[in-house]
């Protein structure tokens, strides 16, 4: 009878260990907080002349950290939030690395692929950069950046 109770007394300490560490565990690597984004960028002005070239990217105010527009592809642009995932409630974002299309946090060191929808290409952070939607009217050389 005694071996049950301290079987049982063991099981729920344990499951309250669990659920009390969950929170914890569970802080790494999570969602970038909403912002509103909405906006519009002529990409021939001359703050924007390196994002024209396929490969070329700018960062521009918005967003929770900072956003990177990434010229993808010849018709196709993409924008990311600059907060690192890992810790996104933190003030650091991610910079410019030597590495052609690679993002890195300036805290943690984690790594983004750019030209691999800014997926994490090094850790410690596993999750890819919140992305925007862009819409590209080709005609008037506008982008849209929004949510």
């Amino acid at each position: 009878m005694k071996k049950r109770i301290f079987f049982v007394l063991n099981k729920l300490l344990l499951s309250i260990v669990l659920v009390l560490s969950l929170p914890i565990a569970c802080d790494k690597n999570i969602v970038v907080p909403y912002v509103y984004v909405y906006f519009e960028i002529d990409i021939n002005q001359p703050d924007m002349q390196d994002l024209l070239p396929v490969g070329g990217k700018v960062f521009v105010n918005g967003g929770h950290r900072g956003i990177v527009i990434y010229h993808s592809s010849i018709d196709k642009f993409e924008a990311y939030d600059r907060a690192c995932t890992y810790h996104p409630y933190s003030e650091s974002h991610v910079i410019e690395s030597s590495k052609w299309g690679v993002l890195t946090c300036d805290n943690c060191a984690s790594e983004y692929a750019l030209y691999a929808d800014a997926i994490t290409i090094k850790g410690p952070a596993s999750i890819a950069l919140h992305k925007y939607t862009v819409t590209y009217l080709q005609s008037s050389q506008i982008l849209i950046i929004s949510n």
